[in-house]
C-alpha cells in the first residue's frame, strides 16, 4: 500500500483504504495515517472529514496542525471544488462543537469556549458568503441554522428566537 501511495499520493480513495489498514494499529496510527491523507489530499472533503473524526476519535493533541492544514484545505475547496465545502464547513464546525462542549447534558458553554465558537460559525458562513453555486448557498442556509440551534440556550426559549430573527435581518439585509 506504501508503495501505490508513493506513486499516486493525491488519490483520496488510496488514503482511506490505507488508513483504514493502519487503523488496526490503532487509533493514533489512524490519525497519522488521516494527517498524511489530509496534507497530500487538501482538496478532498472527504479525506478532510475522516481526518477531523479519526483526531477527535484518537484525542490527538493535533489542533494547531488541524487548523493550519484546514486553512489550506478551505482554499483549495473554495477554488477546486466549492460544491464541496459545505460538506468540510458543517465537519469542521461538528469537530469544533464537540471539542467545545459543556461535558454535563444541560450545561452551558464557557463565555470563551462561547465566543470561540461563534467566531468560527461566522467564519464559516463568511467562506460561503457571495458563493452563486447551488451548493454554497444550500450550506450557508445549512451552517446559519445550525449556528441558531448550537448557540441559542435550549433553557430560554426566547433566545432561540433572537437568533432565527438575527438570522432572517441578516438574509434580508442580502
Amino acid at each position: 500500500m506504501e508503495r501505490a501511495l508513493s506513486a499516486c499520493c493525491l488519490a483520496p480513495a488510496l488514503w482511506d483504504r490505507y488508513a483504514l489498514l493502519v487503523a488496526t494499529e490503532g487509533r493514533a496510527a489512524e490519525a497519522a495515517a488521516r494527517a498524511r491523507g489530509a496534507r497530500n489530499c487538501p482538496f478532498s472533503a472527504d479525506v478532510w472529514c475522516s481526518y477531523l473524526l479519526a483526531v477527535e476519535r484518537g484525542g490527538a493533541a493535533a489542533a494547531a496542525e488541524t487548523a493550519r492544514g484546514y486553512q489550506s484545505a478551505t482554499a483549495a475547496l473554495r477554488f477546486l471544488a466549492p460544491a464541496a465545502l459545505p460538506r468540510l464547513l458543517l465537519a469542521k464546525l461538528d469537530f469544533e462543537r464537540r471539542l467545545l462542549a459543556p461535558p454535563a447534558a444541560g450545561a452551558r458553554l464557557a463565555p470563551a469556549a462561547a465566543q470561540q465558537l461563534r467566531e468560527a460559525f461566522e467564519g464559516a458562513a463568511a467562506l460561503l458568503e457571495g458563493s452563486k453555486e447551488e451548493a454554497c448557498v444550500a450550506g450557508l442556509r445549512a451552517i446559519r441554522l445550525y449556528h441558531g440551534d448550537v448557540c441559542s440556550d435550549p433553557r430560554a426559549p426566547r433566545g432561540a428566537a433572537r437568533a432565527w430573527a438575527r438570522a432572517g435581518a441578516r438574509a434580508a439585509a442580502r
